[in-house]
């Protein structure tokens, strides 16, 4: 009775992860491409943040944190490997909630033509990939 509902969390959690990666590799590449003027962000922000005079170490930090990270777990976790489900998820649940919560404190929200969805909607999936990854460490527990 338990494999079913452990299959569709899985398959959510794969997903969720695809989505995020996608779309931090999206905005992390495009940091490292343009890293002076990176999408129009504004250079105030730039000037907030500590230690670095470009968007370049941002970039990357976005990447690795919130686009390698889990796609390695997402990857992992379709080839049925046990790893993603000790604590994989959840940690890239944890970065992914991390980093909303970093820029709100950094530069405030919203920010002006940001979507006032954005940055809830990514604290929400990364609140929703813990709980998702806690679940499945839960079922694989009790098997």
């Amino acid at each position: 009775m338990v494999l079913r509902p452990v299959r569709a969390v899985r398959a959510t959690v794969v997903a969720l992860e695809a989505v995020v990666a996608l779309s931090a590799l999206g905005g992390g590449g495009s940091m490292i491409a343009d890293p002076r003027g990176a999408m129009g962000l504004p250079t105030w922000m730039r000037e907030r943040l500590p230690v670095v005079d470009t968007w370049l170490v941002p970039g990357v930090a976005l990447v690795v944190c919130n686009g390698v990270l889990p796609t390695v777990t997402a990857v992992a976790e379709v080839r049925g490997r046990a790893w993603p489900r000790e604590w994989g998820h959840v940690t890239a649940g944890a970065v992914l909630l991390a980093w909303p919560v970093g820029e709100t404190a950094l530069f405030g929200y919203p920010l002006e033509g940001e979507p006032r969805w954005l940055r809830p909607g990514v604290a929400g999936a990364g609140v929703a990939l813990v709980v998702l990854g806690l679940l499945l460490r839960r079922a694989a527990d009790l098997r």
